[in-house]
């Protein structure tokens, strides 16, 4: 089977089993059969499904060979390779924000007017600062959010391509 790009979200530390993370270039094979949630090197065709499963937030774009079995929002395969990483809290964050904002008019009625004005300073980025237990509100509102969003407003590819423009601004302050 072709060789096809996919991406892999970590934790910037480890893979899931515990083995260390690939560098860069190197690939990752696996032994034995591989199947869908269970066994193999997983990753999605678009960057936002890959997001469902991210266990942090470190991105890897990476080239899936050998065997693939395809699902509707992810794959599996018999070899990953490492082609970048970043660190894509902020991608993931300004998504999360971008998302929430799309629908605020939807939880607005559920939050008193204290927690919305905070969570939308929060998700507007002019916070200067919100204590822990703030941002920890605004950001399961944004969290919570994103899922009425994908279905409300933005198709999947247009979410996609903002999303890789948030993560190409990451990559470009990170090198």
């Amino acid at each position: 089977m072709q060789a096809i790009i996919g991406y892999h979200f970590h934790n910037g530390k480890t893979l899931r089993d515990g083995r260390p993370l690939p560098a860069i270039g190197e690939s990752l094979k696996h032994n034995g059969k591989i199947v869908m949630c269970l066994s193999g090197l997983h990753g999605s065709l678009l960057a936002i499904d890959a997001m469902q499963y991210a266990p942090g937030c470190w991105l890897d774009c990476c080239e899936f060979s050998g065997k693939i079995i395809n699902g509707d929002d992810k794959l599996v395969a018999k070899v990953r390779t490492t082609l970048w990483r970043v660190n894509a809290i902020d991608a993931v964050l300004a998504d999360a924000r971008d998302s929430a904002l799309s629908v605020a008019h939807l939880w607005k009625q559920y939050a008193t007017k204290e927690q919305h004005d905070t969570i939308m300073l929060f998700l507007n980025g002019t916070a200067p600062y919100l204590s822990d237990d703030a941002a920890r509100a605004a950001e399961a509102a944004a969290w919570a959010a994103r899922a009425a969003a994908r279905a409300a407003e933005a198709s999947p590819k247009e979410r996609e391509s903002m999303f890789l423009k948030y993560v190409a601004e990451c990559r470009r302050r990170q090198r």
